[in-house]
């Protein structure tokens, strides 16, 4: 992205965005709403700040409670969303206040008594090289844009198309267009599919994750190394089921699902009919994801069809298909096994799997997941 950044004039007499630093933003909002006069005069300095236009991220942004103010007796996993977490958004930039202005302005700011007498004073925020970062106001204006996406991440049903995580991409549309970043990640909902892209900011000096970008809005850079979207959506099925099975068997989980818990099911059984070419384990870690997604949509005919095909792939080489081996010694039927036991409670399933990953500590951290919530089922 560092091609789509203006060239910023360093004259330090140029009016240009500086990055300033507190660790409480809150205080600084309320510090800069009030202590600014408009008669300022650096040699009469009476606690108060020059006029100035600032801007700290998502201060006006009505979040969820941070999971980290709560106690553990009020926590509610369905409900807790990191993304929209305020709390863990401002710590992700530090405590950071953008100001708008020539050098000598940002030195009143920071010489001024007023920050002298605060208990934790206000500074600049350097680069790696001890340089202080501008950004031009053009950058800026996308950046802000970016940052009131956070209240609209839901994409609509857009297949992801090409789009795997790690891939570059450039924006196409919307306020970061022309932007090039690379997917951090591709979350699937009800209502779609979001993408979380990092891209580089502030004269390339930051990498900002941004998330709830539409596929439409993106293109790949590089789209003759890609896969189709059959390929890459294990990992992404996985997180989400893992997740809706933790609603459903976990801690505070419930024997009745949500109705946006079920229309994420849905969703994600609408994905059923993906062929994986060439790919027999892929094929089969799918099918097993595909049995816990029918499992928790309560689609009795449907897993027994779908248990039905996991015995059969986990049963392989057996002349009787229909009988499971008492251990397994791969990783695949281990992660067959495990879904299979999620969906009958086999306890032989369990016992198999739980031997396996014993053996085996280094076995993917999927399985580990899934075998941590069946030990509740």
């Amino acid at each position: 992205m560092g091609n789509n950044n203006n060239p910023v004039n360093t004259v330090q007499d140029s009016n240009v965005w500086h990055i300033l630093i507190h660790p409480n933003p809150m205080l600084m909002d309320k510090v800069f709403k009030t202590k600014q006069s408009e008669s300022y005069n650096p040699q009469e300095d009476e606690g108060l700040l020059p006029p100035c236009d600032y801007y700290i991220p998502f201060i006006d942004i009505s979040w969820r409670p941070s999971r980290s103010k709560s106690s553990d007796d009020e926590l509610d996993d369905k409900l807790y969303d990191p993304i929209m977490d305020g709390s863990a958004l401002r710590s992700d930039f530090h405590g950071f206040l953008f100001v708008y202005g020539t050098d000598k302005l940002i030195q009143q700011i920071i010489g001024s008594k007023l920050n002298k007498s605060l208990r934790m004073s206000i500074r600049r925020y350097r680069d790696t090289e001890g340089q202080p970062i501008r950004i031009s106001s053009e950058e800026m204006t996308r950046f802000r844009s970016a940052v009131l996406r956070q209240d609209f991440q839901i994409c609509q049903g857009f297949p992801v198309q090409e789009i795997i995580q790690g891939d570059r991409v450039i924006a196409v549309e919307g306020p970061m267009k022309g932007g090039v970043g690379d997917v951090l990640e591709i979350r699937y909902d009800q209502q779609g599919v979001k993408l979380k892209i990092a891209f580089p900011m502030f004269n390339d000096k930051f990498l900002i994750a941004i998330p709830g970008f539409r596929v439409n809005e993106v293109r790949l850079l590089n789209p003759e190394t890609t896969q189709l979207l059959q390929d890459p959506i294990i990992a992404n099925f996985e997180n989400e089921l893992i997740e809706l099975l933790h609603h459903r068997h976990g801690a505070q989980g419930s024997a009745t699902l949500s109705s946006e818990d079920e229309k994420r099911l849905k969703f994600l059984y609408h994905y059923s009919g993906i062929v994986f070419e060439n790919d027999e384990a892929s094929a089969a870690k799918f099918t097993a994801l595909m049995l816990i997604c029918v499992y928790l949509l309560k689609d009795k005919k449907t897993t027994e069809r779908y248990v039905q095909q996991v015995t059969t792939l986990l049963s392989k080489g057996n002349e009787d298909s229909s009988s499971l081996p008492s251990s397994v010694t791969t990783e695949l039927d281990c992660y067959l096994a495990t879904a299979l036991f999620v969906a009958t409670h086999d306890p032989n399933l369990r016992t198999a799997a739980k031997h396996y990953r014993q053996s085996h500590p280094d076995c993917a951290k999927s399985i580990c997941r899934l075998q941590s919530i069946a030990k509740r089922i």
